[in-house]
């Protein structure tokens, strides 16, 4: 008893969801941790590095002779060095050098607590992203209909309700099916659009909508997105009393006429897109949120605070091996005051071209354990065996 003119609008039915997946990067590894994290991290190596190697300098437990035979002391710890030393640490490769004084044991330590925090974060929440990325990788119809995670739907009754329980196609019989079981359960069908969309934006469930209400909500809310495309394609037009062609063809001359001028595309734009008492839509709103659960500062600013601490003592432990060590060379030696040692040591430390200095006097070895070997002839006295026997030879 009726007849349609031209259709002014296509549509079709469509997937609602809320936004889960994380979008794919080519550099997904730095997304456990936010770019103030890595910032924070590459300072705190930098941080740990020279704190290491002014406590290798100042301390004089850090200086050690390589060889009994050799009155010379070095330190191993330059700037290089401690560079190498800490980042072999993060990298949990470790390293050939070891640290002899307290303070540089002591940063040592703390910085191995820091990189074991820091680095088992990053592992954990590294495996997260990806499993989550997989587990949610829900990109179409089809892949949807073959999962039993995310649970579907639609409104009871209507067209949407007897599409699919009417369908004979095998992906839409399976959907309808799956629907049927879980609505035990009240996890499928709804009454009302509006309680879908609640559903949606609790997470784990899909509705299915008319794609205009699936923009119109998107629009609206950033956090939904369409699954896949559109099925069941359809359209809207006028209904005319079947017999009346000369109103039909009238309203269909109209319409194609809106639709060169774009007018009804404009129209469309206005009031499922523009028409926003809440913002601007979603479309033309640039997110500057981080990345679902990224680490921030905030959940692992107590490690940073530990190793500033960890730091911080290390360094009075330095000062403290420094008046040790010259009070007892004090005592050891008249000749020298406290002042003097305690001033010599900061000399040294200061002068970074050097990582050697001569050994202290009452370091040396006992005269009559040292042999001289020349081209005749040569004398061994071992009255005292308190040191190692070392052999001077020309040229060795």
């Amino acid at each position: 008893v009726i007849d349609f003119t031209t259709p002014y609008m296509s549509l079709g039915l469509s997937l609602i969801m809320k936004k889960t997946e994380q979008e794919q990067d080519l550099f997904q590894f730095l997304l456990p941790f936010s770019t103030r994290v890595w910032a924070y991290m590459m300072l705190a190596w930098l941080l740990a590095s020279l704190v290491m190697y002014f406590c290798a300098r100042i301390s004089p437990y850090e200086w050690y002779s390589q060889s009994a035979c050799v009155p010379v002391v070095e330190n191993q710890f330059n700037a290089f060095n401690s560079l190498w030393f800490t980042i072999g640490s993060l990298m949990q490769q470790g390293s050939d050098l070891a640290p002899r004084a307290s303070s540089t044991r002591m940063v040592g330590t703390v910085w191995w607590f820091f990189t074991l925090i820091l680095i088992s974060s990053y592992t954990a929440n590294l495996a997260a992203f990806l499993t989550v990325t997989r587990l949610n990788a829900v990109d179409s119809l089809d892949a949807l209909a073959a999962q039993s995670k995310i649970k579907y739907g639609c409104a009871t009754g209507g067209a949407m309700f007897n599409f699919f329980k009417n369908s004979k196609i095998p992906v839409y019989r399976r959907m309808w099916e799956s629907m049927v079981l879980w609505n035990a359960t009240n996890e499928s069908f709804v009454k009302k659009t509006i309680e879908g969309i609640t559903k949606v934006r609790k997470g784990g469930y899909a509705y299915v909508i008319e794609s205009t209400f699936n923009q119109y909500y998107r629009e609206r809310d950033c956090n939904l997105t369409q699954i896949g495309g559109i099925f069941n394609p359809s359209s809207y037009a006028f209904a005319v009393q079947q017999g009346a062609n000369l109103l039909k063809d009238k309203l269909s001359e109209a319409i194609l006429q809106l639709h060169k001028e774009q007018l009804i595309e404009g129209l469309t734009d206005r009031w499922l897109k523009r028409f926003n008492i809440s913002g601007k839509p979603c479309s033309e709103t640039v997110s500057d949120q981080s990345n679902m659960g990224t680490l921030d500062v905030d959940s692992v600013g107590g490690v940073f605070v530990t190793l500033l601490l960890g730091l911080a003592l290390a360094l009075i432990l330095c000062i403290a091996e420094l008046i040790y060590r010259s009070c007892v060379l004090a005592s050891r030696n008249k000749q020298t005051s406290f002042k003097q040692l305690c001033a010599a040591q900061i000399r040294l430390a200061i002068n970074l071209c050097t990582n050697k200095k001569p050994e202290p006097a009452e370091q040396a070895e006992p005269l009559n354990n040292r042999v001289r070997v020349d081209n005749s002839s040569y004398t061994l006295d071992l009255a005292e065996k308190r040191a190692p026997l070392c052999i001077e030879a020309d040229g060795l």
